[in-house]
Formats: C-alpha cells, structure tokens, sequence
C-alpha cells in the first residue's frame, strides 16, 4: 500500500470461487454467498462490512478485524464510504473490480468521487502468488485430501456403486476429514465435464465397459487451501491411442515440472507444453495456444494462468497446476494435473498419482 501510495485499501469479495480468496487472505474471513468487504487503513483500525447483522457478529471474533458492521441492503456501499472517509485518505486501492458486482463497484466510486482510486488487484495478486511456508503446507495437504478422496471414488466405482453413490461416499469421506468445501466436474467420453446438478441431465454418469470419463475434484482442506485432481478414467481396458495420448501428457507434465525455475516465465511453460504436444503429434500448430495451467491457492484458480505469451516471472514459493489436455477423434477426452510447488532450485511436485492411465 505504501508503494503505491495508498491510505486505505478495500478488499472485497463473494462466492464465486475464483475470486473470494482475497478477502480470506487478508482477513480470514469465508465468504459463503453475498459480497462482504473489509478496509483497511495505513494507520488505523480494520474495518469488515458483512452482508447482515449476524455475519457482522461472526466477523467480530476475527483477530484482524477491529470494527464490524453490516450492508444496509445488497450492493450498498454507504457505509463502507463512510468508514472509508474517517481515515481522510488520498488514494484509496481497492481489490475486487472483477470480483464484486457492477453495483458495488460503481456505488463505491460514486461515493468515493472526491478521492483517487487505484486498482489493487493485480498488486494484491501478486503478493498472493508467493505463498508461505504455512500456506505451502496447507496446499500440500489440500492435494493429499483429493487425492484420497479420488481414490473413495474409484474405489465405489470398481466395487459397483452407480456415479452418483461412489460421489457420495467420497463427498462424505471429505467433509469428515475437514474438507470445507467441494467442488466436482463430470463427463463422459468425449463430453466437456459438467457440474454435478448437470452431468446426470445431460447423460454424463455412464459406467459402461469399455467407456471412459473425466472426473474433476478441486475441493479444499482444513484452512481453506484448494488442491486438484484431474483424471481421465477408463473402464476397462483403453485404446492404444488413449494410453499413447496419456503418455504424453505425462511425459509433457515431467518436461514442464522441470524446466520450471525461478526466472522463467510462465508463458514459456505453456509453449514448451504445446511444442511437446505437437511433436507428438497430438497438437497441430493453429490449435496451440490455449491455457494448460493455473496458480491455485485459497481460489480455486489464480494468477498465473499458464499459457503462451504469459509474462509472469516464476518465483520461489509459486504454486502451480499443470493440466495439458487432448480431445482424441473418437472423441476420448485424455487429461491429468500435476500440482508443483516453486523452490529456490526448481519445482516440487505435490501430486502422488501415477503418471499411468487409471484402468478400472
């Protein structure tokens, strides 16, 4: 804030669940469905403004937070301006342009129009990408817990539970080992992988012989940490050309983990993936250039985003997700993630899943 000049920083955020995570880092406050903000002043007391007077009660057990209040109604920012002008600011940084609704946003700067706002976000994100030791640890543990959980879920699978049975078993296999909250993809065969309320509308939750389906998990840990499994799983024996494709997604997972180094960027990962990818002849060249990665932390997708042209410098303490893909013609859709942690001499893999096809 001092660099940029800033007196009071407002930090807002909602339940969409790649964008709350800024206002749990800064005032470890969860956000389950309305927006809710906190300011914050270079010299005074921290301020949280929840959707209603019971979340205002919450709140106020919150080490960081110093003063709670509560929205009027939704999208009212009058006394967030308020709090906002006690402290006399000349700049004020706010983080949550794409966060928060228009209404918010724009009531806020209406209120505010007498002082200079400064977009923070790209500054706060920043600082959020470097993870701490704590917060690694915390990210390790989130990637164990879907890992596990993923495994519940064959585990149903291959001993004849229907999708949705072997979902609920590792759903309650989550919960009851702190998972705060659950986040899950399906489709099958060539499908996009659908939410869970869609998938079964839309014929996803087949367990045919010979079939095969991508299951998506991204729940988080105790701490509110997310982690990632992305799976291609295949019931019964797959075709040649799946385990080809897995291969080299395996093989282009490996090639990234290791040239991921502090200095490089990570626009530079995302084109040794396609170029790897094409090689093999799995990628044509006009189809390159799509995401094949995110940063992930306490949002389930974060900057960076891993794809071509992407300056951001790698740095120690980075936490990366790598998920090339490939949509084979017979429409098999193959994929796996690879979540790495940045070191001071290169990337840690956190992932324990097998770089093999899972064969139920």
């Amino acid at each position: 804030m001092a660099a940029e000049e800033a007196d009071v920083l407002v930090v807002g955020g909602s339940a969409r669940s790649d964008r709350r995570g800024a206002l749990r880092y800064v005032a470890d406050s969860y956000v389950q469905f309305f927006e809710e903000c906190a300011v914050i002043p270079l010299d005074g007391p921290v301020g949280y403004f929840a959707h209603d007077s019971g979340r205002a009660r919450c709140v106020e057990e919150l080490p960081a937070v110093e003063y709670a209040d509560f929205m009027t109604r939704p999208g009212s920012c009058g006394k967030v301006a308020e709090y906002v002008k006690k402290f006399h600011p000349k700049r004020v940084a706010f983080y949550g342009v794409h966060t928060l609704s228009a209404e918010f946003h724009l009531s806020l700067a209406e209120r505010l129009e007498d002082l200079r706002m400064i977009d923070f976000t790209e500054s706060l994100d920043g600082i959020r990408s470097v993870k701490s030791d704590e917060e690694i640890a915390l990210s390790q543990h989130a990637v164990c817990l879907n890992e596990d959980v993923f495994r519940v879920y064959l585990k149903g699978i291959e001993e004849g539970s229907g999708i949705l049975d072997a979902i609920a078993e590792a759903s309650s296999f989550a919960m009851k080992n702190g998972c705060e909250d659950q986040y899950w993809l399906l489709g099958s065969q060539g499908a996009a992988p659908r939410s869970l309320p869609m998938a079964p509308k839309k014929d996803l939750l087949r367990t045919d012989e010979g079939g095969s389906h991508v299951i998506v998990l991204e729940h988080t840990s105790p701490g509110g940490y997310f982690g990632e499994v992305m799976h291609s799983v295949f019931l019964g024996e797959p075709p040649d050309e799946a385990v080809a494709a897995f291969q080299a997604i395996s093989r282009a997972q490996m090639l990234a983990g290791g040239a991921m180094q502090p200095g490089a960027t990570v626009g530079s990962i995302a084109d040794l993936i396609d170029e790897f990818l094409i090689y093999e002849g799995f990628l044509r060249k006009e189809d390159a250039g799509k995401a094949s990665g995110h940063g992930q932390g306490l949002d389930i997708a974060e900057p960076p985003v891993v794809i071509s042209g992407d300056p951001a410098v790698i740095q120690p303490g980075m936490r990366l997700n790598l998920h090339p893909s490939i949509t084979l013609s017979t429409g098999i859709h193959v994929v796996s993630t690879d979540c790495y942690v940045i070191e001071k001499n290169g990337s840690r893999r956190l992932s324990a899943l097998p770089y093999t096809p899972l064969v139920l």
